[in-house]
């Protein structure tokens, strides 16, 4: 645990950001598993959509953060490539669950972010 703050995050940003989206995610589960719904219908849509965006913000606060080019076998980090799957692929979560918030009826707008995360644009 001591590794995970560094003099690399001066303020600790990335840290408190993960630890966020770790107990959003919790949060929602527990939603979920005690209610059968991870949002429910209580009328806070913006605070439901700003909590979703940490989950886009965390890997946006990793990019001054110094890490290694290539992957390292003998220790659990992350590396040059990983971290750019976690912006690919955190961004369009955050977009398809967005859209199920503010779109619920609407499968065109949820079908289209399916369309072209897959590649859609070529």
């Amino acid at each position: 645990m001591a590794h995970l703050l560094t003099n690399h995050d001066k303020y600790h940003m990335h840290a408190l950001l993960g630890l966020a989206v770790l107990l959003h995610f919790l949060f929602r589960w527990g939603m979920l598993l005690a209610y059968g719904d991870a949002f429910g219908n209580d009328g806070m849509l913006r605070f439901h959509v700003l909590m979703v965006l940490l989950h886009a913000a965390l890997p946006l606060s990793a990019l001054p953060l110094p890490i290694p080019r290539a992957r390292n076998f003998s220790a659990p980090m992350i590396w040059q490539e990983f971290r750019l799957h976690s912006l690919a692929f955190a961004p369009r979560h955050v977009l398809s669950t967005i859209s199920s918030l503010t779109f619920p009826s609407n499968r065109v707008v949820q079908l289209a972010i399916v369309h072209f995360c897959l590649g859609g644009l070529h």
